[in-house]
């Protein structure tokens, strides 16, 4: 399965449980100048692929408010 990119509303529905089907899912937040987050992105596709039962998001961290970054205990990227 491929990494699906999330926007600041879909994240919403996750986090609200406003989805169709009960699933496992992982959010990796990420920002387009960090280095770590580009080194990360083979290996997290990687896990996608292998874990066919678990949907995999990514959405850019400069696009989530810092109200909801802040809530859901994202430190740095």
């Amino acid at each position: 399965m491929s990494v699906s990119r999330i926007s600041q509303e879909g994240l919403e529905h996750i986090l609200n449980n406003r989805v169709m089907v009960p699933v496992t899912c992982i959010i990796k937040f990420y920002s387009n100048t960090c280095g770590y987050c580009h080194a990360l992105e083979v290996p997290y596709r990687e896990m996608a692929d292998e874990f066919k039962d678990v949907l995999f998001f990514a959405i850019n961290s400069e696009e989530v408010p810092d109200h909801l970054i802040n809530h859901l205990g994202v430190d740095g990227v």
